[in-house]
């Protein structure tokens, strides 16, 4: 047990992922590229739930985001 798991808990493992966005009205007002971190789902395919929780953690900063692209990129932060 590590020290960050005494404070935080056991945490699911974490995916990466690479996310093309467009904002603002009209869309094409900011064009960004983020990577973030969802929890792994159990499949390494992109899901209608991994969707999902991309687009909820976007609407939470951005909220008329529309999603170009969603590229996964490893697991932890890892390529």
């Amino acid at each position: 047990m590590g020290l960050l798991s005494i404070f935080q808990g056991e945490q699911q493992p974490q995916q990466t992922y690479f996310v093309s966005f467009v904002y603002g009205s009209p869309p094409a007002f900011g064009h960004i590229h983020i990577t973030l971190q969802i929890a792994k789902e159990p499949t390494s395919l992109i899901t209608p739930a991994t969707i999902t929780s991309i687009q909820q953690t976007l609407m939470g900063s951005y909220k008329q985001a529309v999603i170009l692209n969603i590229i996964p990129l490893g697991e932890d932060g890892g390529a």
